[in-house]
């Protein structure tokens, strides 16, 4: 439901708010990553699949808080497969838990962009 907005067809309305990211720099990482993977295929390639990771890493060394279910409801209704998203979900419930995944390294100078970013 959190993730598809789907609407009350007796009523006409949707029955729930469209997900959303509560912390704003996660919202902007995640908005970025989402322009740069290709969601056709999305995790499935590689490099989607380390960009992937890099954000995701680059976003728990600075401290930044978040729920994987959230990221997968809100990478559901922006566009990606349901696979994706719960794969994407499952990498950062991995990475928060301390453990390693083959993936990009974190990226400090992205992380300042993205806090600029959802600053203004």
């Amino acid at each position: 439901k959190a993730a598809w907005s789907p609407a009350d067809l007796r009523a006409g309305t949707p029955a729930g708010a469209a997900p959303t990211l509560s912390n704003p720099v996660v919202r902007v990482a995640m908005e970025g990553l989402t322009i740069r993977v290709n969601l056709t295929s999305a995790l499935s390639h590689p490099s989607d699949k380390k960009a992937a990771g890099s954000t995701l890493k680059a976003l728990i060394s600075g401290g930044e808080q978040f729920e994987p279910a959230e990221i997968q409801a809100w990478a559901v209704a922006n566009g990606w497969k349901q696979d994706d998203a719960k794969r994407l979900a499952e990498m950062a419930q991995v990475l928060l838990n301390g453990r390693l995944v083959q993936a990009g390294s974190a990226d400090a100078a992205m992380l300042e962009r993205w806090r600029k970013h959802a600053a203004s």
